[in-house]
């Protein structure tokens, strides 16, 4: 088959086109390098500058190369607004749902959808409406997004958080959990000395990092030469990676039921992961005895659940190795491609 991954979430799209041409297929990724993250992508939707000048050559630039967006078998989104909305405007994405057979799209991030399941949830990413990070959809977005679900044949949830928004809709399918890299180290389970501890912040409001380093600054001062914390802003992956190389533990986030890719990357490290994992998420992921341990958007349940490791330190090479064991089974590439492909031929 001949498909066509647009957009990128943290090696989301990435994973997934390694692991589909190990199966036979030709693939390619069209995105934006998922910004300061840097992943590589085969085609650039949006080169230049977002400003009316900027945009006028994007368009220009996507005509130039319209023979690379048609003739899939299929086009997967993980974002509505990958292709930027204003091409929906001058017929653009018209051309691309339309020379191409099959749209899927792989609910993996922040959509109105996913806004509007906040008051389903105990607690919300974007529980502060007046963020900077918070979206806040203009209408005229509002007005693509509305075409681009009416438009797309199938919709696939990553996630419990996602599906809220979809799971009455007819084309709405089961989900598809996130794809791991399929690279597995440290498999003998070594355990540091200080035990070190990473945060990375990329999104703090999204995430809960100002309730995290709280947390972190209570353990670093109660336990001192005991642990070493490490918390980086907004790095480029492989930079980010150096560090997750080298940790025992990696805090993501605290305001979401679910973990994410970032948990699943410490996880083939055979970290100990602190994130998402409510029972309700596990349990529509189909997840045994989860090795992210859940946490909430509360510093004394963070510090709590980081007192319990470190007090059993003998114990955390086992918690390791249940990380990388966990992560063979539910994400493993070659599988989640699999069910991928099923919904592709559906």
């Amino acid at each position: 088959m001949k498909i066509l991954l647009v957009g990128e979430f943290s090696g989301v799209h990435t994973n997934l086109k390694k692991a589909l041409i190990a199966k036979g297929h030709t693939v390619a990724i069209v995105g934006k390098h998922d910004g300061f993250k840097k992943f590589d992508s085969d085609l650039n939707v949006s080169p230049y500058i977002g400003n009316t000048i900027g945009k006028f050559k994007n368009i220009f630039y996507f005509l130039l190369n319209i023979k690379n967006y048609i003739g899939y078998d299929v086009v997967q989104f993980i974002n509505p607004f990958e292709i930027p909305y204003y091409y929906h405007f001058v017929g653009l994405n018209h051309l691309l749902f339309k020379f191409n057979k099959k749209i899927i799209y792989y609910a993996a991030g922040t959509d109105p959808a996913f806004l509007s399941s906040d008051s389903k949830l105990n607690y919300f990413p974007f529980s502060n409406k007046n963020s900077t990070e918070h979206p806040n959809y203009p209408w005229y977005k509002i007005v693509y997004y509305n075409w681009f679900i009416k438009k797309i044949h199938l919709i696939i949830p990553a996630m419990y958080s996602y599906s809220i928004g979809y799971y009455h809709l007819k084309k709405c399918r089961k989900h598809i959990k996130l794809i791991g890299t399929g690279v597995y180290t440290n498999a003998n389970n070594t355990v540091n000395n200080p035990i070190s501890i990473l945060h990375g912040i990329t999104r703090p409001e999204f995430k809960g990092s100002e309730i995290i380093t709280k947390a972190l600054r209570i353990i670093k001062e109660k336990y001192k030469s005991k642990v070493k914390i490490y918390i980086v802003k907004r790095l480029p992956y492989s930079e980010y990676e150096t560090y997750l190389n080298n940790v025992d533990i990696m805090i993501d986030q605290c305001k979401s039921y679910d973990y994410g890719m970032n948990a699943i990357l410490a996880l083939e490290k055979g970290v100990v992961v602190l994130s998402g994992a409510e029972d309700v998420a596990m349990a529509y992921l189909n997840v045994e005895s989860s090795a992210v341990i859940n946490i909430k958007p509360s510093i004394d349940e963070i510090v709590a659940k980081l007192e319990k490791i470190i007090q059993n330190k003998n114990q955390l090479s086992l918690l390791k190795k249940h990380s990388i064991n966990y992560v063979k089974k539910y994400h493993n590439p070659k599988l989640i491609a699999k069910e991928f492909l099923d919904y592709y031929t559906e």
